[in-house]
């Protein structure tokens, strides 16, 4: 699964969550893209439906479909697309 693939690449500590720092250091060395601590929270927060502070990967496939407003088969052919534009898409506004 290619989603899990990603899920795996942003868990840096491998503990099946991603945590704010997580997400800052996948962005930064595997994209190139350097976020605040507010950018850094505020992607989180549209990820973590259920407000622990963190990301499973439930609430990642979750999200994954919603932004991408994906039905089951479109969300099938997306599991392909690159980090970095995953990422450039949920940073946006």
């Amino acid at each position: 699964e290619d989603v899990l693939a990603l899920f795996e690449q942003m868990d840096g500590d491998g503990s099946g969550k991603i945590e704010a720092e997580d997400m800052r250091l996948a962005l930064q060395q595997r994209v190139g893209v350097t976020l605040s601590p507010e950018e850094t929270s505020r992607i989180m927060s549209r990820i973590d439906l259920n407000g622990d502070g963190i990301i499973d990967y439930e609430e990642f496939q979750q999200a994954w479909s919603f932004m991408t407003g994906a039905t089951r088969v479109e969300l099938k052919q997306l599991e392909t697309l690159p980090l970095g534009m995953y990422c450039e898409y949920i940073s946006r506004e």
